[in-house]
C-alpha cells in the first residue's frame, strides 16, 4: 500500500517540469510577438491574467502541428488565443503563421547569438 501512495508523487515533479518550460516558451514568445495574436492580429492578455481553458488565454500553437511530426521546440511555435489555436485544428499553417515563426527566429537569434550590431550583414 506504501507503494500505490508514492506512485502519484514519484510521477509529478515531471510533469511539474513540463508545465514550467512550456510557460517559459509562451513567456519567450509572447514578448517576442509583443503581446499580439499570430491568428487574428489583436492582443493577447498578459499570461496571468486570464485562465488557461478562458478562450482569450495565450497559447502555443505548433507551426507544424504534433499530428504532423512537429515538436514542442519554441521555434516551432507562434502565441495565439485559444479559440485561435484551437480554429485552425491540425490544419497546414497559414502565411501569417509562418511570418511570425521567421519574425521570432530572428528576435531569438538575436538574443542567442548575440546583438544585432555585432552581425556582419556585408556591410
Amino acid at each position: 500500500m506504501g507503494d500505490a501512495m508514492r506512485a502519484p508523487c514519484e510521477a509529478s515533479p515531471p510533469v511539474r517540469k513540463r508545465r514550467y518550460r512550456r510557460r517559459r516558451q509562451l513567456v519567450k514568445i509572447y514578448a517576442a510577438q509583443g503581446g499580439i495574436c499570430a491568428g487574428c492580429g489583436m492582443s493577447v492578455p498578459d499570461i496571468d491574467d486570464q485562465r488557461r481553458s478562458h478562450p482569450d488565454a495565450p497559447t502555443f500553437d505548433h507551426v507544424t502541428s504534433r499530428a504532423q511530426g512537429g515538436t514542442y521546440h519554441t521555434l516551432n511555435g507562434v502565441m495565439k488565443h485559444r479559440r485561435c489555436n484551437e480554429d485552425r485544428g491540425d490544419r497546414q499553417p497559414t502565411g501569417c503563421d509562418l511570418i511570425w515563426q521567421a519574425l521570432i527566429e530572428v528576435k531569438f537569434g538575436w538574443v542567442y547569438a548575440g546583438s544585432p550590431a555585432s552581425t556582419d550583414f556585408g556591410a
